[in-house]
């Protein structure tokens, strides 16, 4: 689109002595008609007979950065990657497809034609340079000349100065037109009015969403009500996925494979150090019967506990702190409060249920013994374990393992 030609005045009337003024009027009259005329034409590009903005007057290069990648910009097309439901993605030639089934991508996003639709094609777009505003500002600079020269020259520079703001106001809803063009919408009722409720094109629109954990509820026109299609997470929902116990872990959850990601704790093998590592794990979590490898009693102990079971429905009170271990009895993990521990000391839920019950060999014994300074490793006595048990046993020690108080030397046995 060519810029008019600016007015330029042909003659000076300020020492006019009266002669005949027409043919240098006519000459004047005529390259302001012809400035006007061309500064019509252009506006005619940019807007239409009803008033509205003419098709394909504005383009992508009249927009900002910003109004271009939109509110869920789609990023650029990757080979060999899975595509979801909803993903969406730009290719090299400029168009903007939707993912419409999954599917795993190839070299060439036209192999998957069919899961895929077309939302825009930028490279369609053509624009012109539009200078109408600057063109109607000099016309009317031009006039306001002529007007001090000649009184109709001044009618007609007021008529270019009316055609230039009107030009102005229609670039100023070039914004809302954008906003309406990508499709999203203060609420659903808006959308529904600038959607179609049947065919193939114009049916999705998008709103803020209702979900404190979405961004964008995605909707369809389904004959006049809205469907909601999809709900895009916001950032809060996002980062719940990558943080905290549990989160994006995989478990499998069927014979046929299908995986979910969820908080797993009791779909995992779960191994801890000691019996207080143990308490720490959080039995809610836990399914019954769930199997837990437990290294020692102590963190620094040589005598490992072995596997314990959780039993949902065994009582708390049956805790005795060496094969029954009630979760909610507390220890710190020091010898000055073992005594208290195994006797469910501080238990929380006393009338509760759901025990770590220990798993040993049918036929073995556990036996416990006594450092010389007094360090318990398990129990000070063997005979609860064995009547506990019910076992008939009898040993014999070599008088050289016992110490003058009468009791086994732990450094000679270890």
């Amino acid at each position: 689109m060519a810029q008019p030609v600016p007015y330029q005045p042909k003659a000076d009337y300020t020492n006019d002595d009266g002669s005949d003024l027409r043919t240098n009027l006519d000459i004047d009259f005529n390259d302001i008609a012809r400035c006007f005329l061309e500064v019509l034409t252009n506006l005619a590009l940019i807007q239409r007979d009803d008033g509205q903005l003419a098709n394909k007057s504005v383009g992508v290069e009249q927009l900002k950065a910003e109004l271009i990648a939109g509110f869920n910009p789609p990023a650029p097309f990757q080979p060999y990657r899975l595509y979801e439901v909803s993903d969406s993605f730009v290719t090299d030639d400029g168009k903007w497809y939707i993912v419409n089934t999954g599917f795993t991508a190839t070299a060439n996003p036209a192999d998957n034609a069919d899961d895929i639709t077309l939302v825009y094609d930028f490279a369609s777009v053509r624009v012109d340079t539009i200078a109408a505003k600057d063109a109607a500002e000099a016309a009317q600079a031009a006039a306001e000349l002529a007007r001090n020269q000649a009184q109709t020259a001044q009618t007609a520079a007021e008529t270019a100065q009316a055609a230039a703001e009107q030009a102005e106001q229609d670039a100023t809803t070039i914004v809302q037109d954008v906003m309406v063009s990508r499709g999203i919408y203060a609420n659903t009722a808006q959308g529904l009015e600038n959607t179609q409720g049947t065919g193939d094109a114009n049916r999705y629109f998008s709103v803020p969403s209702a979900n404190t954990q979405g961004y964008l509820d995605l909707y369809r026109n389904d004959a006049g009500t809205a469907a909601m299609v999809d709900t895009y997470p916001n950032k809060t929902r996002i980062d719940a996925l990558f943080t905290g116990d549990g989160a994006n872990t995989l478990g499998v959850t069927t014979s046929t494979g299908a995986q979910t990601l969820a908080d797993s704790l009791d779909r995992r093998t779960i191994y801890v150090d000691s019996v207080v590592d143990l308490l720490a794990l959080d039995a809610a979590k836990l399914t019954n019967g769930q199997v837990i490898a437990v290294r020692g009693y102590r963190a620094t102990s040589k005598t490992p506990v072995g596997l314990v079971e959780y039993d949902a429905a065994r009582p708390k009170s049956d805790h005795n702190g060496y094969d029954v271990f009630s979760p909610t009895v507390p220890w710190d993990g020091l010898d000055s409060s073992l005594s208290d521990y195994f006797a469910g000391a501080g238990e929380t839920d006393a009338a509760g249920t759901g025990v770590f019950v220990a798993l040993e060999r049918r036929g073995t014994v556990r036996i416990s013994y006594i450092f010389d300074d007094g360090y318990t490793e398990h129990s000070t006595d063997l005979a609860p374990e064995f009547e506990q048990r019910g076992v008939r046993a009898g040993f014999a020690i070599n008088p050289v393992y016992v110490n003058q108080a009468g009791r086994l030397t732990g450094t000679d046995l270890l």
